[in-house]
Parts: structure tokens; C-alpha cells; sequence
């Protein structure tokens, strides 16, 4: 985790806020069971904070990112206290979890980012970057979210598989006129094949 941070330039001030959220989130995490509590904290570092942050390199230079079905708040607190210069959007249906993001950024004196409590289609704002984590196939994103893919936003996407990720980019094909890429990422869990998807409207 360490040489994570340290590749990513991650400054001192920005991982000692990692470190407050993870605190914050085992926490609420006992309470709300928002990334299961059966989960031990090298478990939640490996599989959660440490595959966000093997993937932002590729948000560097967005001005503003809205994350979909923030949930437990991966990737979208990471992406707020990382990128502490552009605007976050999370938006989340649970009320449950979205008051637990509303808690987790006052908390976290997150300033940049905002919480939006519904569902993905009753929320329409300026944004550079769609992406999510665990959330939809890609198809059903694209479809909740046509009005943002007719205004060519860039979509960063967290997923597994290449072989799942290929036929979620064919049904998308079928519908969409896509250019998209794959990069593999978080080589430090081999037994969980995770890529990042960058789409755009071609």
C-alpha cells in the first residue's frame, strides 16, 4: 500500500485523510454493513482502497468525476480526497449509504465533493468522468446515462474480467458507437483479475 501512494505522488497531508476514512469507514462498516463486516481490515485495504488507488492515474486532468452507486464510498471518497482540486459527484440510491456519505464527507472536511441521494437518472450534472465500481454491465450504465454519453463524457470504469469485460463491450457495440480501451490493474490480487475501462462515444 505503501509503494502505491508513493507511485500515485500522493502527499503526506492526502494519506493521512486515506487513513482517517479507513478509520472512519470500519466504524460505520460495524454498524451498517456497508462493504460486509465478515471482511478483516488487510482484506478491505487490499481489495477495496488499494484497487481504487491502482487506478487513478487514469482521472488525472479531469476538472469533475461522478461516481455512480458510491455505496461504501469506492471509488468516489478516494477520488475526493485524492483529487482535492476537482469537483466529485457521488450518487447514490440508498439512503442508508448515502447518509453515511454525507456523514463521511463532512467528516473527512471533503469540500469538493457532494452527495446526491437517488437514482442515477434523476441526477444530470456537469461532469468530465463517469465511472463506478461493482456497480452495472456496461450497456445498462450507457443506458442511464445516455445523456452524459451524447455530451462525449469519458467513461472510467472498475471491472474484472476481460473475458466478462468483452462481452459487456459487445451488447454495448450492438447499440452504441463505442471506442473503448483495457488496462489491467492491482496486480497484487492475481486471483482477482481487475481492469480499468475507458469508453467513449466514437
Amino acid at each position: 500500500m505503501k509503494t502505491l501512494i508513493e507511485k500515485a505522488g500522493i502527499d503526506t497531508k492526502k494519506t493521512k485523510k486515506i487513513a482517517q476514512f479507513i478509520d472512519f469507514l470500519l466504524v460505520k462498516n460495524s454498524e451498517l454493513n456497508l462493504i460486509s463486516r465478515k471482511l478483516e481490515v488487510n482484506t478491505i485495504l487490499l481489495e477495496h482502497i488499494y484497487d481504487c488507488l491502482a487506478g487513478f492515474n487514469y482521472f488525472k486532468g479531469y476538472k469533475s468525476i461522478t461516481d455512480l452507486g458510491s455505496g461504501g464510498g469506492f471509488p468516489g471518497l478516494l477520488l475526493g480526497i485524492v483529487f482535492s482540486e476537482s469537483t466529485i459527484h457521488l450518487v447514490e440510491k440508498s439512503p442508508k449509504k448515502a447518509k453515511y456519505l454525507y456523514d463521511a464527507v463532512n467528516h473527512l472536511k471533503l469540500t469538493n465533493v457532494t452527495v446526491n441521494n437517488g437514482l442515477v437518472n434523476e441526477f444530470i450534472v456537469k461532469t468530465d468522468v463517469i465511472t463506478c465500481r461493482g456497480f452495472k454491465p456496461i450497456n445498462e450504465i450507457i443506458d442511464m446515462t445516455q445523456l452524459y454519453f451524447n455530451s462525449d463524457v469519458t467513461y472510467i470504469l472498475f471491472k474484472g474480467r476481460v473475458e466478462t469485460i468483452n462481452e459487456e463491450l459487445g451488447l454495448t457495440a450492438k447499440k452504441y458507437s463505442i471506442h473503448s480501451e483495457i488496462f489491467k490493474i492491482a496486480d497484487q490480487m492475481p486471483e482477482k483479475e481487475r481492469n480499468i475501462v475507458i469508453l467513449k462515444k466514437s
